[in-house]
């Protein structure tokens, strides 16, 4: 019950000592806000052992006989000095000695063994210092070690008087005759001498006088001569050496007896040991430990003395440490790297300095605090150099960042002040490493511009290419031609290729004239025809647009790589160091050794330490400059250009201060130009603005430093409306130079485009606009109202607009009112792009209506509602026909109605016309509407409706089958639908126009054979008479192989004599006629054979051509084509007698007439057949005699012959005996 109870209380006491100790925290706080000097000292304190852990094992320790030697051991900073001081303060019955080494060195020397003999004496010698300077030199009366004493005024003048009296008492001792004068010269020996002093008595007490003050005098040089060693006289050299001791005795063993003497007189018994671990040398330990074991073995001392040493963990490296000690206290630290952010963090807020100095960067930097000394003289050295640096605005995040730099390595801070060490050389890196940034890409540079002129040399050389293109298409047409004759001179053909200027006089030429070796000739060639013979389909101006797009692509890349580069190398110079470090140049940045440096390349890095390092380390004097304000006025004066961005610090009217330590003259100097100096004269521009109009004056001198410096300002600067407004003002030829000269991209002259539209002056931007360079580019700036995403600058924008008189090639942004403005008020080109964002905006992006645009634009624009844009192309027609109508590849779907509104539409020239006849599809279905001057054009290019109306109108007009009448009857297609109806009366016109017509289509040989095939079906007449004298060979078969002749004598008689053999075909195209008429016709004999020989008659055609031959006629060639015919005649037509006997009289061969007589035997009678016998001779004249028994060859031939007459019973009969036959002919009739 008493335990738990005893619990209770000791749970409630722990919680109130917590609630007390937040207490404490907060006033604490609190104090510290009130208190004017929040620094803290860095000694050890003595409040640190709270808990009295340590105490209690220390003093349990102390009260140990058996300890003699106590250790307590921690890493630098752990708190043993405030332990140590913390038991004193609670632990007063004990004496303390404290004795404290420091060792500041860093030399090293090359023997080990020298340098320990040198730290041992050096030890020895401080220890012993400090025992016998602790207490007042009467404590130890005997000791050797003698101070100075300091000599007051009283003892001075007693010790003067007294050497007086000893010095005048000797003279008078020494010299007698010198007494009577004293007697009778110093006042009182006058008077002792007047009172009768004996003499003798007078000597006496002179005497006793001299030998009391020599042996005072004597007494005080032995006194002195106590503390002079004499080691060494040497009489021979006239050598005495005082205070040497040549042995190698150490000072503790040589004084010793100081040591006892010491402790024997001082009631200390606690001898406390600090500091003496920074040697890194164990022998002082172990004659520390002999010396503790003599003064504690000292019977004359008679008293136990402890020692104890506040050293570092790793003093000791193995097991022997705990030989040299008897009891080691370990110290668990009070700060190192984990938590020293808190403790810094604790310190910030207390300061109220939380809003300056954020967590993360305490959180950071305090990784590198490992030491509560450090952590406190950072902090004192911190508030002391933001109270005296606190004129400047200064960072105070990078204040305590150089704070902690100087205080970890001040050597290298001492250094940065003579622009030495690993900071100041890091910076110089940074600038060499700008350097070598530059001059690589300064070499990129000179490259791409070598590429730049090497583009343009191909452009050139692309545009001779295509020149000699249309000129060799020129050449094909007149290869005679040797000049060409423009503005009455004569220039080489080859001039044109290589003369840009002399070319395009050629293309406007609409007749080409031109010379030979000996003549002069005008031909009707035109440039346009020339184009349409290289590509109907693509102008020479197309052409020539696409390959300068592509090379004005190809420059605007290189150009924008150039400007990307500039501002890269712009870049470059104002970043910052840390902006630099990365994995690629950080060992540029930082050498080997500063690497090592993790806190330094750590400040450094994360610009802690940035290029202002300067202001962080040196004393603001009211009134005066930074370095850095006065590097920019000295650049000024020794006429040494810094950057444009180099930056002034304007705080403290520093900027006011440079401008007062310059005249006048010097702001015309390049080296003036700073952005933040012409950003505090603007700002300031009622104090400053004579020097802001000179300033302006040398910027407007188009030289490459001012346009240089225009354009990294105006890109960087809050006053850019103000000195947009200024510049434009003085320089009127700002925009010839961005657009003409500069090598800006497109991007860059946009942004100063907007700019002068933005800020100057109506009047000014209307001087700008001279030779209208200002205008020209914003027409042609697509893009143009989305530059301005700010309405409020539109009413401007239209001023401009309707003042410059900018007709824009494209420009359009949705639903805007600048761009219904240009639409509205035609401030616009009409091309196709223009017209389709018109459509686009009317009807919201209508994609059929889109979709017909490009195959019917002109009859989709009437049909749309777009008013304005019908009225300004109405107006504007010619320009809408070149730009729209022929460009539009599409474009070939118009309505009839429309092509008929603009083929009738005098404005338009007509060789457009002629073009937009060839675009289109559409047929116009009645020639009669449309401009008989384009009728040709029509008829040739097959844009009119196939059919005998359009054709005979165009023929009535002409009055002949021309070329393009022709070509256009020779069309396949057109032929075969012409063919399908009849040109009679019927289509309108009077007959003899059809026969006038239809004579000319005979006539015309041009005329295909296909399509004469073809129309001639159409052809209402055929003819009694043709004038085929003129005609050929082909025309004259196809005029009778369709029938189109009628047969008649004069007709035969003609082609006879004119052709050869085609009256023949004209017979043939005509055999009913021939038959009805056969008798009327002159045939000869060559004709007969011709037709007999003719594969269009018939066998029985034949043979009745056969049936009326006259037997004159009959030649050797018709008797054998008529044997031929007869002996084939399975109808066996009968013959008269003239032209049987003919033909059996005149043929040579007998089996022939044997067969024909046997074939007509039927026809003839008996004196006939005798007749025919006795031509025929023996054996054929014995079967005229009767009652014969004959014998006659066997054949076929006769076995026909023979069978016939015994059917027609002229013979009685025959037989076959072997090979004849005998033959028995009629008996003779009695």
């Amino acid at each position: 019950m008493r335990n738990k109870f005893l619990k209770i209380v000791s749970n409630l006491l722990k919680f109130v000592i917590k609630k007390l100790k937040n207490i404490n925290s907060k006033i604490n706080i609190i104090i510290n806000h009130l208190n004017k000097d929040p620094y803290e000292d860095l000694t050890p304190k003595c409040d640190i052992d709270e808990d009295e852990k340590y105490s209690k094992v220390l003093k349990w320790a102390l009260e140990n006989q058996n300890i003699k030697n106590i250790a307590l051991t921690g890493s630098y900073g752990s708190g043993k000095s405030s332990i140590l001081k913390t038991f004193e303060k609670n632990n007063k019955k004990y004496r303390y000695l404290n004795i404290s080494l420091a060792s500041f060195k860093n030399e090293e020397t090359d023997n080990k063994e020298t340098k320990i003999d040198i730290d041992n004496e050096i030890i020895e010698k401080s220890i012993l210092q400090q025992m016998f300077y602790k207490v007042k030199s009467n404590k130890i009366p005997y000791s050797r070690f003698k101070r100075i004493k300091n000599l007051n005024k009283k003892d001075f003048i007693v010790s003067f008087i007294l050497l007086i009296i000893w010095f005048f008492t000797l003279i008078l001792l020494f010299a007698p005759k010198l007494i009577d004068y004293a007697k009778n010269n110093i006042q009182i020996l006058k008077k002792l001498n007047n009172s009768n002093l004996d003499n003798n008595l007078f000597i006496g007490i002179i005497t006793l006088i001299f030998v009391l003050t020599t042996i005072k005098i004597i007494g005080t040089i032995f006194k002195y001569l106590k503390k002079i060693n004499l080691s060494k006289i040497s009489f021979k050299s006239g050598e005495i050496e005082l205070g040497t001791d040549s042995s190698d005795i150490s000072i503790f063993n040589k004084h010793l007896d100081e040591f006892l003497y010491f402790f024997e007189v001082t009631k200390y018994n606690v001898v406390i040991f600090e500091d003496l671990d920074r040697f890194d040398n164990t022998d002082i330990f172990t004659k520390l430990r002999e010396l503790n074991s003599l003064i504690n073995n000292c019977e004359q001392i008679g008293r136990r003395i402890v020692f104890i040493y506040a050293i570092k963990d790793d003093m000791f490296t193995d097991k022997n440490r705990t030989k040299f000690f008897d009891f080691m206290i370990p110290v668990i630290p009070i700060i190192n790297s984990s938590n020293s952010c808190d403790i810094l963090l604790q310190k910030v807020k207390e300061s109220n300095l939380k809003t300056d100095l954020s967590e993360e960067f305490i959180s950071d930097i305090a990784l590198y605090i490992d030491e509560m000394r450090l952590l406190k003289n950072i902090y004192n050295e911190f508030l002391i150099y933001k109270d005296k640096l606190s004129r400047i605005d200064l960072n105070l995040i990078k204040l305590f960042s150089m704070i902690v730099y100087k205080n970890i390595y001040p050597s290298d801070f001492e250094d940065l002040h003579f622009n030495k060490g690993m900071v100041y050389q890091s910076f110089k890196n940074k600038e060499e490493l700008i350097s070598e940034i530059e001059r690589k890409k300064s070499k990129i540079q000179i490259e791409i511009n070598k590429e730049r002129e090497k583009v343009k040399k191909e452009y050139i050389t692309s545009l001779k290419e295509l020149r000699s293109i249309y000129i060799g298409a020129l050449m094909e047409r007149i290869p005679q031609a040797t000049n060409i004759q423009i503005d009455n001179n004569n220039y080489l053909i080859s001039k044109f290729i290589t003369d840009e200027s002399l070319f395009n006089k050629l293309r406007t030429q609409y007749e080409i004239n031109y010379y030979t070796s000996s003549n002069y000739y005008r031909t009707s060639i035109s440039f346009q025809s020339i184009e349409n013979t290289v590509d109907s389909n693509i102008s020479f101006d197309e052409r020539a647009k696409i390959i300068k797009e592509k090379q004005e692509g190809e420059i605007e890349e290189l150009k924008k790589q150039l400007e990307d580069l500039n501002n890269q190398k712009n870049e470059v110079k104002s970043r910052s160091l840390k902006n630099f470090i990365n994995n690629e140049n950080i060992n540029v940045i930082f050498d080997e050794d500063t690497r090592k440096e993790k806190l330094l390349v750590f400040l450094v890095r994360n610009g802690y330490i940035d290029e202002m390092y300067h202001n962080y380390i040196s004393y603001f004097y009211p009134g005066s400059i930074t370095q850095e304000d006065m590097d920019f006025v000295m650049s000024v004066k020794n006429h040494e250009a810094l950057d444009y961005n180099y930056k002034l610090v304007n705080t403290n009217n520093n900027i006011e201060k440079i401008i007062k330590k310059l005249h006048s003259d010097e702001f015309k100097q390049k080296e003036i130009l700073n952005c933040d100096l012409i950003n505090y004269i603007i700002e300031n521009i009622n104090d400053y603005k004579d020097y802001f109009e000179i300033i302006i004056n040398q910027l407007s001198d188009n030289n490459k430093i001012s346009t240089d410096f225009i354009d990294l300002y105006r890109k960087i600067t809050i006053n850019e409306e103000f000195f947009i407004k200024y510049l434009c003002n003085k320089w009127t030829n700002i925009w010839k130079f961005v657009d003409l000269e500069s090598d800006y991209t497109i991007n860059k002259k946009d942004e100063y485009l907007v700019s002068i539209i933005k800020f100057a002056d109506m009047k000014d931007i209307i001087n700008i606009d001279n030779n209208d360079i200002l205008a020209n580019y914003i027409s042609k700036t697509e893009n143009f109202i989305d530059l301005f995403l700010d309405t409020k600058y539109y009413a401007k924008i239209k001023e401009i607009i309707t003042e410059l008189n900018i007709v824009f090639d494209y420009v359009y942004s949705p639903q805007n009112d600048l761009f219904r403005f240009i639409y509205q008020n035609n401030f616009y080109k009409i091309n196709e792009r223009m017209i389709e964002a018109i459509i686009k905006e009317e009807y919201q992006n209508n994609l059929d209506i889109l979709n017909n645009l490009k195959k019917s634009n002109h009859t989709t624009i009437k049909q749309s509602k777009c008013e304005y844009l019908i009225k300004y192309i109405d107006t504007n027609i010619k320009e809408y026909i070149n730009n729209v109508f022929l460009k539009l590849s599409d474009n070939n779907e118009e309505s009839e109605e429309t092509m008929i509104s603009l083929l009738n539409n005098e404005e338009i020239p007509l060789e457009n016309k002629e073009s937009m006849i060839d675009k289109q599809k559409v047929q116009i279905t009645d020639i009669t509407k449309i401009d008989e001057i384009l009728w040709q054009k029509i008829i040739k290019s097959l844009k009119i409706k196939t059919n005998w109306f359009n054709l005979i109108n165009y023929f009535q007009k002409i009055g002949k089958i021309d070329e393009n009448l022709i070509f256009y009857l020779n069309n396949d297609t057109n032929y075969k639908e012409l063919s399908k109806n009849k040109f009679d009366k019927n289509i309108g016109f009077e007959e003899n126009i059809i026969k006038k017509f239809n004579l000319a289509l005979i006539e015309c040989e041009l005329i295909s054979k296909e399509s004469f095939k073809y129309i001639v079906k159409s052809f209402p007449y055929r003819w009694n008479s043709l004038n085929i004298k003129e005609l050929s060979q082909n025309r004259i078969d196809d005029i009778l192989n369709y029938n189109l002749l009628v047969l008649t004598n004069d007709n035969l008689i003609f082609l006879k004599e004119k052709t050869k053999n085609k009256h023949i075909l004209l017979i043939e195209r005509n055999i009913d006629l021939f038959f009805e008429e056969i008798y009327l016709f002159n045939l000869d004999s060559n004709d007969i054979s011709l037709l007999l020989e003719s594969k269009v008659l018939k066998e029985e055609q034949k043979l009745t051509i056969i049936k009326y031959v006259k037997t004159n006629l009959i030649d050797d060639k018709l008797l054998e084509l008529i044997y031929k015919i007869l002996l084939d005649d399975t109808t066996n037509i009968e013959l008269n007698i003239d032209l049987l006997t003919k033909l059996l009289n005149d043929s040579k061969s007998l089996d022939d007439k044997i067969k024909l007589f046997s074939n007509k035997l039927k026809y003839l009678k008996d004196e006939n057949i005798t007749h025919f016998f006795n031509e025929f001779g023996e054996p054929y004249s014995h079967l005229t005699e009767k009652g014969k028994n004959l014998i006659i060859e066997k054949s076929d031939i006769n076995n026909q012959l023979l069978l016939k007459l015994k059917e027609k019973g002229y013979i009685s009969s025959f037989k076959e005996e072997d090979k004849k036959i005998r033959v028995y002919t009629k008996k003779i009739e009695t």
